[in-house]
């Protein structure tokens, strides 16, 4: 998914499985359901001032495979510090 979108997901009476990967950089990855396994990867990493949001909501269980990766790091841009030299 490219950068500010969303993936969302409701099935209150269903499972949800994630098994391989759902990126969402500054945007949004929301799983909401009865079971929600997950053991792939969800990124949704801040961008410069955009947030990412990644939301894991199970009613019965929430299940985390040894595999899974959840990713929602602040990405900043390196400080270069800058000087000046007046004396010339």
């Amino acid at each position: 998914m490219a950068a500010g979108s969303a993936h969302r997901s409701n099935c209150p009476k269903v499972s949800i499985n994630n098994a391989g990967s759902l990126v969402a950089d500054a945007g949004t990855i929301a799983m909401h359901a009865q079971v929600v396994n997950q053991g792939g990867l969800v990124q949704a990493n801040s961008v410069r001032q955009a947030n990412g949001v990644i939301e894991l909501v199970a009613s019965d269980s929430l299940n985390l495979a040894d595999t899974s990766v959840i990713s929602a790091r602040a990405i900043q841009p390196p400080m270069w510090p800058v000087r000046a030299d007046l004396s010339l």
